[in-house]
């Protein structure tokens, strides 16, 4: 449902529980509170050791479906993007399915109940987005059910808990939008509520507003909504900035804001972002630094050290071992313009082609589409 960039579900409902209501126990525990805000501070700010470091004491709960969630957050913003069938991926599967049946005693319990509630649907939901990069059909469908009726209850509690309104709005907006890009799920659709994608957004900048913990959530679907579903990058752009000014040293951010500068025509600035991104030791930075690199190069019309910085930019793609990273369908849509500019049409077609079949978002579906069909 969200490629790797953005996938933000755990953070959020680990944090409803901590504001859910003053019956929750963990609600009364403020220091267990105050902890575990720190440590999720520390991981969006890629601070990893620090937040390794607070966790040993396990935010002093001992055995609880709040830390096997903690530890899945950990792993996605340090490893990702997480390789199916790898270590890492079995480990981040093996946290969420852990905070789902330690969340069992609590939904055993009428005065734990919501508590157990949000822990399912952080590992359900967390499972859904997962399996939906793999493009493993059944298995969304099959998690998405048990997420759903853990969803429902955050319908009937957006007027007491604003934070609410960022669950509300996601499953508003994808209820309808999803299906529209992926026609597998539309025989299951029916399982769920209608949704309605102008209230989905108008919900989530209700919580950017007045939500307390899921605030940075909404800014995240916010930018990634506004960009590559809607198209609209302009709109897209002040997300971006705030997240950048409220986590400086998160590069998946940084990686964020280069993309909207580039899709804004804001070249000299992106670049500068660029090169920042392709100093960085990992992979995936390096590899959006040098395609955002290749693409400016392609506007200016640097066409062969655009080509040069789309090679690197495949040899990357191939070295992460994600082939269904949306990348590889800007690569492609991108080495399309340069052949079109080359006056080698029948190699653009062949390329948007292939951009079509390496799981775009709307922006190069978009474009590959009007290409095709011209």
């Amino acid at each position: 449902m969200i490629s790797y960039s953005l996938k933000i579900f755990p953070v959020l409902f680990l944090l409803f529980v901590l504001d859910v209501s003053a019956q929750i126990p963990l609600q009364q525990n403020p220091e267990a509170v105050k902890a575990i805000k720190i440590t999720l501070d520390y991981i969006y700010n890629f601070e990893f050791g620090k937040a390794i470091e607070r966790m040993k004491n396990q935010h002093g709960l001992g055995v609880h479906p709040a830390n096997s969630v903690i530890n899945a957050v950990l792993i996605y913003w340090r490893d990702s993007p997480l390789i199916p069938g790898s270590e890492i991926y079995q480990q981040y599967e093996k946290y969420l399915n852990e905070a789902i049946d330690l969340s069992q005693p609590f939904l055993e319990q009428e005065e734990l109940y919501g508590e157990g509630a949000f822990y399912s649907l952080a590992g359900y939901g967390l499972l859904t987005e997962l399996y939906a990069e793999e493009g493993a059909g059944l298995r969304v469908v099959n998690v998405a059910k048990k997420a759903y009726k853990y969803l429902k209850i955050g319908k009937e509690e957006m007027g007491r808990i604003p934070d609410f309104y960022f669950s509300t709005g996601l499953y508003n907006y994808y209820r309808e939008k999803y299906p529209e890009l992926k026609p597998f799920y539309k025989s299951f659709m029916w399982l769920f509520e209608r949704g309605d994608k102008t209230l989905g957004l108008k919900q989530l900048k209700m919580c950017e507003a007045q939500g307390v913990f899921a605030r940075n959530e909404a800014i995240i679907y916010l930018y990634h909504l506004y960009l590559r579903y809607e198209n609209s990058p302009v709109q897209a752009y002040p997300y971006a900035v705030k997240l950048t000014e409220n986590f400086p040293r998160n590069m998946r951010f940084i990686s964020l804001l280069t993309e909207v500068l580039v899709a804004m025509n804001e070249l000299d600035q992106a670049d500068k972002l660029c090169s920042r991104l392709i100093r960085n030791e990992r992979l995936v930075f390096q590899l959006s630094g040098t395609l955002f690199k290749a693409i400016i190069r392609e506007k200016k019309g640097q066409l062969v050290e655009a080509s040069r910085l789309l090679d690197r930019s495949l040899e990357l793609h191939e070295a992460l071992r994600k082939p269904d990273f949306h990348y590889l369908s800007m690569i492609y849509a991108t080495q399309a313009r340069v052949a079109d500019k080359n006056n080698d049409m029948d190699l653009a077609e062949d390329l948007y082609k292939k951009a079509l079949k390496s799981n775009p978002y709307v922006p190069v579906q978009a474009e590959a589409m009007e290409y095709l069909n011209k």
